[in-house]
C-alpha cells in the first residue's frame, strides 16, 4: 500500500488532481475489496493474463501496482488457524508402525511431457475426417494402457494449472492461476522430491520465459534448470511463432546429453508449444487429412 502511494504522489505525468482522486481511489478498493471492480479494472486497462511483463509495460508503474494490488487483496484467502492445521497433519499422518520396509529405491530417468491442445479428434464423428491422425504406434502405446486419460482443469487456456495439478498433485479449486499469485514459497512437489534423491531437475519450454511466470515457478516447484525461448534455435517454425516439436525435442535431447552426467538421473519435463492455436498450414506441411466440419478449426487440428 505504501508503494501505491508513493508512486501516485511522486508520478509527475499526472495532474495533481488526478493523482489525489486516484490516491483516495487506492483507498477504497483496499478497504472495500470487489470481483466486480477487478474485472472492471480489467476492462479499463486490460489484463493479459499470461504476460505479466506486458501488463507492466503497457500499464504503466503506478495503475500496475494499483491494479494488481487490488486484485492481490480481492483474491487473498483467509488462513487457517496454525492449531487446526497442525492437527489435520496429525490426523493424516496416522500411524505407520504397521508398514514394512520400503522396496530401496533404484533411481531411472523420467521424462514427462505435456504436448500442447493435444486430443483425440476421432471422437467428434460428425467430422467424418478421411484418416487416423495418430500414429499407429501411438494407438498401440495408448491401449496397453487401458486408454487412460486426463481432464485437465480449465478448457482453452490456463496452461499452467493443469501444469500445478500434474507437477504437485494438488487440485485448482479457485478461478486464479497458481503460478501467478498463489505460489510464492519452495513448495515439495515432484521436481523437488526427485531431486532431493539426486535427479538433475529439468524443465524446458519454447516460448518466453514470463508467460505464466514460469521462471519464478518452475524454480520455488523445484526445478534446478529452465530452458526457454532464448535457449533453442527457432529453426523449424510455424506461421513464424511456434518450434516444431521435432525440432525442440530434437535439441532438447542434444542439450540434454551434454549437461546430464549419464550417472545422474534426469527428472525431464518437457512442454511443447507447436500445437497451439491458430494451428496453421503451409506448404511443409500440407493439408492432408479432410474434415466435413464447418469449423476450420477441426481439419486444422487434425492436421
Amino acid at each position: 500500500m505504501v508503494v501505491v502511494v508513493a508512486l501516485i504522489l511522486f508520478n509527475f505525468r499526472w495532474h495533481k488532481p488526478t493523482a489525489v482522486v486516484l490516491l483516495a481511489l487506492s483507498g477504497v478498493l483496499v478497504l472495500a475489496p470487489s470481483q466486480a471492480t477487478v474485472e472492471w479494472m480489467d476492462v479499463q486497462w486490460g489484463n493479459v493474463e499470461w504476460n505479466q511483463r506486458q501488463n507492466y509495460l503497457t500499464r504503466g508503474a503506478t495503475l500496475y501496482t494499483l491494479q494488481e494490488s487490488y486484485r492481490y487483496f480481492t483474491d487473498r484467502a483467509t488462513v487457517d488457524d496454525p492449531v487446526a492445521v497442525a492437527r489435520a497433519m496429525e490426523a493424516l499422518q496416522g500411524s505407520f508402525s504397521d508398514v514394512g520396509s520400503p522396496t530401496p529405491f533404484k533411481p531411472r530417468n523420467v521424462h514427462l511431457i505435456l504436448l500442447e491442445t493435444f486430443w483425440d479428434p476421432t471422437v467428434l464423428t460428425a467430422a467424418r475426417l478421411s484418416e487416423d491422425p495418430f500414429d499407429p504406434e501411438l494407438r498401440v502405446l495408448w491401449r496397453e494402457t487401458g486408454y487412460s486419460r486426463a481432464l485437465s482443469p480449465v478448457f482453452g487456456g490456463y496452461t499452467a494449472n493443469a501444469e500445478f495439478e500434474v507437477l504437485c498433485g494438488f487440485p485448482v479449486d479457485e478461478n486464479s492461476v497458481k503460478f501467478e499469485r498463489r505460489l510464492r514459497n519452495k513448495v515439495p512437489c515432484l521436481p523437488q522430491v526427485l531431486a532431493q534423491e539426486g535427479y538433475k531437475t529439468v524443465a524446458s519450454h519454447p516460448n518466453i520465459p514470463a508467460f505464466w511466470n514460469r521462471t519464478n515457478a518452475y524454480r520455488r516447484v523445484g526445478f534446478e534448470t529452465f530452458w526457454s525461448i532464448e535457449d533453442f534455435k527457432m529453426d523449424d517454425m510455424m506461421n513464424d511463432e511456434f518450434l516444431s516439436d521435432a525440432s525442440y525435442l530434437t535439441q532438447l535431447t542434444e542439450k540434454l546429453a551434454s549437461n546430464v552426467p549419464p550417472t545422474t538421473p534426469v527428472f525431464n519435463y518437457v512442454v511443447t508449444i507447436f500445437g497451439h492455436l491458430p494451428f496453421p498450414l503451409n506448404e511443409a506441411r500440407p493439408d492432408v487429412i479432410k474434415s466435413a466440419s464447418s469449423v476450420p478449426e477441426v481439419g486444422k487440428y487434425a492436421n
